[in-house]
């Protein structure tokens, strides 16, 4: 009946090549539905297809928690897990957040307005789904690409009651946890470790080249949570890879950032994760990139409140093997001009003297 009614108010203004294609859509759904070959995901997803804007979508997602809204105080109480209310809104914002996904990575101008619909349906799904892992793995792959928008950022900042950078941290975390319960299910902690890696994704998208948001990220806790993840997810390579790049993005010239992972054991829960994937050398980049940045002394290590004292961070990362992994490193990306100017460097700058190191022209770097 919805895409009937659509297409008669295409046909209506003029619009005919919408308002047939919206008519066979209904007449495609009608027979489905007749001969019980399709399922409401389907329905769903051939619905919000039909719908020109990303506002029209969010709408259905909009109408369905003032139901769900409705329900709870006519009923007074939740509804549980299994009621048809929440399995309803599940297929709702499952299909709304992924018709929203591939609208936003397919549309040619990435409009300020779409980001800012986009951010309201992930904190939709954060608000009423917050314990069901593949609506919250589509919420952080949403998350994760209108994160560098100025305005999505803004919000953040300004409206931390609604949009505040707690919920998709919070979201990461208690993911993680349920993934310490998974026993024998192969198919869960892939899925598990996915939402790790799209969480990850999502914050260092959102942290990249604005100060403020990467502070705000390690305040909410999104760096522990990193430290955590590569922790759990020891053989899991792209996990590790994301949750390094963001603690990477996060950390880059903030000194006060820095002095929190640290702190947090930082350096050899790195060097572990480093051991864990010798042969992934993105894995091996992104740590050494994160080690480097972490042991060099320059302005930003010299912040008034965090001063970092780079003689005693050194000598940890010597006590936690950072030696040996570098020298590992270096013989498996010996042609990787990045990976063996940082190692050198690390191992230059922490009193490595055994062997003669390695040396990197400059136009290898061009």
């Amino acid at each position: 009946m919805f895409c009937a009614a659509v297409a008669v108010a295409l046909f209506a203004n003029g619009r005919w090549q919408w308002g047939l294609a919206t008519a066979l859509l209904a007449l495609i759904l009608s027979v489905c539905n007749v001969a019980g070959t399709i399922d409401e995901f389907e329905k769903h997803e051939i619905r919000f297809s039909v719908m020109e804007t990303v506002s029209e979508i969010f709408k259905v997602m909009l109408r369905w928690e003032a139901k769900y809204l409705y329900e709870i105080q006519e009923k007074q109480q939740q509804p549980t897990v299994g009621s048809a209310i929440i399995q309803e809104g599940r297929i709702i914002t499952l299909t709304g957040l992924g018709t929203l996904l591939r609208r936003y990575e397919e549309s040619q101008e990435k409009t300020d307005a779409s980001a800012l619909i986009c951010q309201e349906a992930v904190y939709l799904a954060f608000r009423r789904f917050e314990t069901d892992d593949e609506v919250m793995l589509a919420a952080l792959s949403l998350l994760s690409i209108i994160g560098k928008n100025e305005k999505v950022r803004q919000r953040i900042l300004l409206e931390a009651d609604t949009f505040g950078l707690d919920a998709p941290v919070r979201a990461i975390r208690k993911a993680l946890q349920r993934a310490k319960t998974i026993q024998d299910d192969e198919a869960r902690e892939m899925q598990s470790a996915e939402i790790q890696r799209k969480g990850f994704l999502a914050l260092g998208s959102l942290a990249d080249g604005d100060g403020n948001m990467a502070r705000l990220v390690v305040q909410e806790g999104g760096a522990d949570s990193a430290l955590e993840a590569i922790d759990w997810f020891r053989c899991h390579a792209d996990v590790i890879n994301w949750a390094l790049w963001a603690m990477f993005i996060v950390c880059y010239e903030d000194a006060s950032n820095k002095f929190v992972l640290i702190q947090s054991h930082g350096i050899p829960k790195v060097l572990q994760a480093m051991r864990n994937c010798p042969d992934r050398l993105d894995v091996c980049r992104h740590g050494i990139a994160l080690l480097f940045d972490w042991l060099r002394e320059d302005t930003a290590t010299c912040h008034p409140t965090h001063r970092l004292d780079m003689w005693r961070i050194r000598d940890m990362a010597r006590s936690a093997g950072l030696h040996d992994v570098v020298l590992e490193i270096l013989e498996a990306y010996s042609e990787v001009p990045d990976v063996v100017m940082m190692g050198t460097e690390l191992l230059a700058g922490t009193g490595y003297q055994k062997t003669e190191l390695p040396t990197v022209q400059i136009e290898e770097l061009d």
